[in-house]
């Protein structure tokens, strides 16, 4: 996952989806057989959000990926956020 603020600026992006006022939205990293609706945009606003404040509240790789998974566990591929983790904990 980017840094704080390329997150801020994805974050935007999202927006600029929403702006559009899409009938499908097909999210990147989604789990196999979830619908592609619109409440995809709000669902990856939020996550992101909430991975901003965990990173900044947590020491370690491991405590974000506890705290992502109790809030966010429904999602998909846990290989990026571990990924998006460790790297958090290096640089944000």
């Amino acid at each position: 996952m980017p840094t704080r603020p390329a997150r801020e600026a994805w974050i935007a992006g999202i927006g600029s989806i929403a702006a559009l006022d899409p009938d499908n939205v097909v999210a990147g990293h989604k789990r196999g057989g979830a619908p592609d609706s619109r409440d995809v945009i709000e669902q990856s606003e939020q996550y992101l959000r909430d991975f901003s404040r965990v990173a900044a509240e947590s020491d370690t790789a491991e405590q974000i990926v506890a705290a992502m998974l109790e809030l966010h566990g429904d999602r998909d591929n846990p290989y990026t956020l571990w990924a998006s983790a460790q790297a958090a904990v290096r640089r944000d």
